[in-house]
């Protein structure tokens, strides 16, 4: 029976000895907490400066001026552009369905052919990327958007066009954050 119980006892001992980790199953470890941080995040965004305005010839207009064929009317808009983080780049264009796309586009609105434009008079550094008029822009500042409209004059449907309204829908400026290249 001393046997029984000294081998009874080796085990119990066996088996406390392995499941509190003092036995052949422990293992190591170690533990280390990293320091606090808080960072600001960046921000972009557009805020319009002062009154858009319409000219024709440089003279502001409304919408009592009546244009005829060889006119050309002009949007001007200024923008403060606001980019603000480490690795922030952005794209600006004209949103899809704008009367106005690309350079030179030619088009009729309402029975009167017109050729349009859109250029930004840039105070941050940006470059067009083609007749797309997507805009890459590299820094923050103001600048101003012009769409220029210009009356095809000698077309066919210049008579037709005599009396007729011309609408001008609204046109969306989009500010898009890019992947940045760091």
């Amino acid at each position: 029976m001393n046997r029984i119980v000294t081998a009874g006892v080796a085990l119990v001992a066996a088996l406390a000895l392995c499941s509190t980790g003092a036995g052949s199953m422990a293992f190591w470890q170690a533990s280390v907490q990293t320091t606090e941080v808080s960072f600001e995040t960046g921000e972009l965004r557009l805020e319009p400066v002062g009154t858009p305005v319409w000219a024709s010839g440089g003279v502001p207009v409304d919408g009592t001026y009546r244009p005829v064929p060889g006119d050309t009317l002009t949007y001007t808009q200024e923008f403060d552009l606001v980019m603000e983080g480490t690795t922030i780049a952005a794209t600006i264009r004209l949103a899809p369905g704008t009367v106005i796309t690309s350079a030179g586009t030619s088009f009729t609105l309402d029975g009167v052919a017109l050729t349009g434009a859109a250029t930004f008079t840039p105070d941050p550094a940006m470059s067009q990327a083609g007749a797309e008029q997507v805009w890459t822009v590299d820094s923050g500042g103001r600048f101003a958007l012009t769409l220029t409209l210009g009356w095809n004059a000698g077309t066919a449907v210049d008579d037709a066009a005599q009396g007729a309204t011309i609408t001008i829908d609204p046109s969306e400026l989009l500010l898009v954050q890019e992947a940045a290249t760091e």
